[in-house]
């Protein structure tokens, strides 16, 4: 299927596959099946007077009972983030995604997890060399410590689906969005408006809205001609859904099963 839309690989994808998400593994198959965009979770961990950052999926670090907050690297290399199809997997550095996978080929979206106060300090200095990457989050104070850090480092706010405040790490988003999906109602206008006003307060670049309250192509017109790029989060593995977004020429969005777009 051909389109302007950048098709992001959630989790680097690979789901019906059955490739363990934000693992290096996956992210170099994604590479290699020619994935443009790759998305994946990262959170922090103290590794004795320094700090690593790592690509992981937000449960298994829930499943281990450990803290997203305050975790100890010792202890995060404790975790498989493999599973039964493809064996053991180790917890990558970012550094390590980074390498191995090439942003001159594929563009990294990286979101940021947990509220650690050395998160951003530590992504932004390793990603500051990388030809194309955004970092996102939905705590709009990440988005603002990253614009207050560098300005120019390309941002996407992910909007909740009614803007609630919180730490979502501990909670897969995409899942709850998935199951209330029927409920949801496309965005009315005062909520486009307000989005948009906070978006220009921040100075953020993408625009990542709920992909199943994206109905019409009225609002992705005014997204983009309010200065934005914009995106959907949420597809998960909504086949009907990413071809109606492609439809209404988004600028991107993550979905759980590219391989069968």
């Amino acid at each position: 299927m051909e389109s302007k839309t950048l098709i992001v690989y959630h989790r680097c994808g690979g789901k019906t596959l059955g490739y363990p998400p934000n693992t290096l593994l996956t992210a170099q198959w994604a590479m290699n099946s020619g994935s443009q965009a790759i998305e994946y979770d990262v959170a922090i961990a103290k590794d004795g007077d320094k700090f690593q950052v790592f690509a992981i999926e937000p449960k298994l670090i829930t499943e281990a009972g450990l803290d997203i907050d305050n975790l100890v690297w010792s202890d995060v290399q404790k975790i498989n983030a493999g599973n039964e199809k493809f064996g053991h997997q180790p917890v990558s550095t970012l550094e390590e995604m980074l390498v191995g996978v090439n942003s001159d080929k594929v563009a990294h979206q990286i979101q940021i997890k947990g509220q650690h106060p050395e998160t951003v300090r530590e992504v932004l200095n390793r990603t500051k060399d990388v030809k194309d990457c955004i970092i996102t989050a939905f705590d709009i104070g990440v988005i603002k410590q990253i614009k207050e850090s560098n300005k120019d480092t390309r941002v996407g706010w992910l909007v909740k689906p009614e803007q609630e405040s919180g730490d979502e790490a501990g909670v897969d988003l995409t899942a709850k969005l998935v199951a209330e999906a029927d409920n949801l109602q496309e965005y009315t206008d005062e909520e486009i408006s307000n989005i948009l006003s906070t978006a220009r307060e921040n100075m953020i670049d993408i625009v990542l809205l709920c992909g199943p309250r994206i109905k019409n192509s009225q609002l992705v017109d005014t997204v983009k001609e309010s200065g934005f790029q914009i995106g959907a989060w949420g597809v998960a593995m909504n086949l009907t859904l990413a071809e109606r977004l492609i439809e209404l020429n988004l600028d991107r969005f993550t979905i759980d099963n590219p391989e069968q777009l």
